[in-house]
């Protein structure tokens, strides 16, 4: 059975389930930047967790739609934290993917005491170096044709970009663009994440839907643009190297080939876990990409979320 709820932000009134029986493992699930997915639902079926999915501001079902007023990564995890407080909820695990693993992941080093466990995959941090990766032309090199398609449509150079940031020129077509420029512009922006997100990308997702795409670029350019306004770069990791999350379980799971969030960011997050203390191990997932929908993937984070469970279960019966 699923209780549907709303809770109360500023502006934004959000929308939130909660299944499972309240005697079930809590665990709160961020979604990432492409708004609220059902990737995870078969691994909780079973009876055995209390599962918290939220829409995030103006994400989904939670109003205003696509607003971007009052919505940082700090209102985020705040809004996350007043939820597991209105459910009377002690501590709970927690699982992200994409920018939800960086949402995770800040949410767990500003709140240790409400997490039990960690679940990231694909880290993505959203420092100047991730960003730069993806759409200022590291991706470039492995989809070129793609890539000339991606920043042509806003005027770039493709090759050199001459000083031009084409996440700023996106910002602009999705903000102050007409309705049209921003929807040729949110739909650009959202198959070029969906082209270098799967080894085998579903171009047929309901997410490359005009508006849809508007309203998910339009978030996710928005967080793009303003991150380092609201965090250092170097924050969060800072954060776990000083112990933030000291004896705390983190799993992270990257694919192989995951272009977005590059291995190498998931192995300098563990790293930085394992300095501060904690115990993070790092499952690499050969033959696989980016989404949470790959079934190396799926089948890594269910690997993770079943051993959280086992131990659980184990600590009750002792």
């Amino acid at each position: 059975m699923i209780t549907e709820g709303q809770l109360k932000a500023g502006r934004h009134t959000l929308y939130y389930t909660v299944e499972g029986p309240n005697d079930g493992l809590p665990v709160f699930v961020f979604h990432g930047g492409w708004g609220p997915s059902d990737c995870y639902n078969e691994t909780f079926q079973g009876g055995q967790w209390r599962v918290v999915n939220l829409h995030q501001r103006g994400c989904g079902r939670s109003t205003p739609v696509g607003d971007v007023e009052e919505n940082t990564s700090k209102d985020i995890v705040a809004d996350v934290e007043a939820l597991r407080v209105k459910l009377e909820i002690d501590c709970w695990v927690v699982v992200g993917g994409s920018i939800g693993a960086m949402l995770a992941f800040l949410y767990a080093v500003e709140h240790p005491n409400s997490v039990i466990s960690l679940v990231l995959r694909g880290t993505w941090l959203l420092r100047t170096k991730d960003i730069d990766w993806c759409y200022r032309g590291g991706m470039g090199h492995f989809y070129p044709e793609e890539w000339k398609t991606f920043v042509k449509h806003v005027g770039c150079d493709q090759e050199l970009l001459k000083g031009q940031d084409p996440v700023a020129l996106y910002h602009k077509k999705l903000f102050h663009g007409t309705h049209e420029e921003a929807v040729a512009a949110g739909r650009a922006w959202i198959q070029w994440d969906f082209t270098c997100g799967s080894l085998v990308p579903d171009f047929t997702s309901d997410l490359l839907k005009p508006e849809n795409a508007r309203i998910a670029a339009r978030i996710g350019v928005h967080l793009y643009m303003n991150q380092q306004g609201w965090y250092d770069d170097a924050y969060i990791l800072d954060k776990a190297r000083a112990g933030a999350l000291r004896n705390v379980r983190v799993d992270v799971v990257v694919g192989r080939y995951d272009l977005l969030c590059p291995p190498r960011w998931s192995n300098e997050t563990c790293e930085a876990l394992r300095h501060g203390g904690a115990d993070c191990t790092v499952n690499y997932v050969d033959a696989s990409g980016h989404t949470g929908n790959e079934a190396g993937i799926k089948q890594a984070v269910d690997a993770a979320l079943r051993n959280i469970l086992d131990d659980h279960m184990n600590n009750k019966r002792s």
